[in-house]
């Protein structure tokens, strides 16, 4: 397959998780060829689609509807509460569910599915290559 089969299949599993999450969120997944740098890619990127949004909606006035601050590293454990807090605060709130270890598996399973997707994007891109993993784990130690 090829790694827009893959990124295909990934947006798909995020959408899923956002109808799990209610409206407050949105989730999606998409690529586009990379000319410059990832700041100045973005920003196009963002540009084109408010036109857009904008040309399609027939709107009185130009509304810029997104605006890219910048990009910013985190660390692992970071995104993954940032992510966690998103992803129980839907239907799957941890209030509806029966026990902590129930909650455990159901954080660890769609993390380990999105990197999974990751890999296999990576690997359809670079066939002869090794998978590239979305994060770099941080130790506890």
């Amino acid at each position: 397959m090829t790694f827009k089969i893959y990124v295909y299949e990934l947006n798909g599993y995020l959408k899923a998780i956002e109808r799990l999450c209610g409206r407050a969120y949105v989730f999606g997944a998409n690529y586009f060829p990379a000319k410059s740098t990832i700041d100045e890619d973005i920003n196009k990127f963002i540009n084109k689609w408010d036109r857009k949004i904008n040309k399609a909606n027939k709107f009185d006035r130009k509304i810029k509807l997104l605006t890219y601050l910048e990009r910013v590293d985190i660390s692992y454990n970071e995104l993954m509460k940032d992510v966690e807090s998103i992803i129980f605060d839907g239907f799957l709130n941890r209030d509806r569910l029966k026990s902590e270890d129930e909650y455990m598996y159901i954080s660890k399973t769609i993390f380990e599915d999105i990197e999974e997707y990751y890999g296999l994007i990576s690997t359809a891109i670079n066939s002869h290559g090794i998978s590239i993993h979305l994060l770099r784990r941080q130790s506890t130690r």
